[in-house]
């Protein structure tokens, strides 16, 4: 049996935990667990495997520093389709309580810089700018995708978003996308160019009354 499973095993796991991971890691807050999120923090990257192994306690540290009511998930998985083979790695975090946006930014801030420094060094891809069709279709999918996940009774249709506002920041090639959504509820997303992928820094959904 042994035999077998390491005749199967082809490749050393010293070696394998060297390769990419694609890792999200999400922050949310809001006022109570029965509300959807009222702020949402993204962060899409690649990093070595290596350096996932604490990911949930690196999170983790944010609600523990805050001394917040939390829940957190974590997810690991893995996919075998060409180009797109490789680690899956997802942690969610949700805070709730009275805590303002403000020191939220700041820890995710925080957080965010640690594990750049971390990160393996990757050779950035060269410069393009981020297209506002491009950064309209890419916010649309975020809002969709991250509240399907967050909050699976509030029904998302991405699609269904009407863009009401939309502002381009030339310096740092940030588009901010304004969608009004089915309902009372409105969304503010920021998404940017980094290392030539496109990365939502974040999502903020607003109850129009």
């Amino acid at each position: 049996m042994d035999e077998a499973l390491n005749q199967a095993v082809t490749v050393p796991l010293g070696e394998r935990m060297k390769w990419d991971a694609r890792v999200t890691i999400t922050v949310a807050r809001t006022d109570s667990p029965m509300d959807p999120p009222a702020n949402v923090w993204v962060w899409d990257f690649d990093t070595a495997r290596f350096n996932t192994t604490d990911l949930r306690d690196e999170v983790e540290s944010i609600a523990i520093d805050l001394r917040a009511p939390y829940s957190i998930t974590a997810r690991s998985g893995r996919t075998s389709w060409g180009a797109d083979s490789g680690e899956i790695v997802a942690v969610i975090l949700f805070l709730s309580g009275q805590i303002t946006q403000a020191i939220i930014d700041q820890k995710v801030s925080d957080l965010f810089v640690r594990l750049r420094q971390r990160r393996a060094e990757r050779q950035a891809d060269a410069y393009r700018p981020l297209e506002r069709s491009e950064a309209i279709a890419r916010a649309r999918w975020a809002v969709g995708r991250r509240y399907a996940d967050l909050v699976p009774d509030l029904a998302i249709d991405g699609e269904s978003l009407q863009v009401i506002k939309e502002r381009h920041e030339l310096d740092t090639d940030t588009w901010v996308i304004t969608f009004r959504g089915n309902g009372a509820w409105a969304f503010d997303v920021a998404l940017r160019l980094r290392e030539g992928l496109v990365v939502i820094d974040r999502i903020d959904a607003k109850h129009r009354d």
